[in-house]
């Protein structure tokens, strides 16, 4: 997550280089059979995607004027720190990620 904040530092156009988006997924066990908790790091801010696994779940696009300063790499780390602490644990990424 920091080489993608040094890297936006750098170039701030350097998401359009990328292949494709950052993200990954989160999973936490629970009695009723789990919860999934996604990111996806866009240019313009983050996607959320949360619920129930096996399920649709909801969605929600955080515009980056609604972003931790500005800055969807800093909204990222934070939502996804607080869900790590919250038990969650990492099943699939892609991307510089922690």
């Amino acid at each position: 997550m920091d080489s993608l904040l040094t890297r936006q530092s750098l170039d701030p156009a350097f998401f359009a280089s990328l292949p494709s988006p950052p993200w990954l997924r989160l999973e936490k066990d629970t009695p009723s059979g789990g919860k999934f908790w996604s990111c996806t790091i866009q240019e313009h801010g983050i996607d959320l995607h949360w619920g129930k696994r096996n399920t649709q779940g909801q969605r929600l696009a955080l515009a980056i004027t609604r972003c931790n300063r500005g800055n969807p790499i800093r909204e990222a780390r934070s939502r996804i720190f607080g869900k790590l602490k919250e038990g969650y644990r990492l099943v699939s990424s892609y991307g510089p990620l922690p």
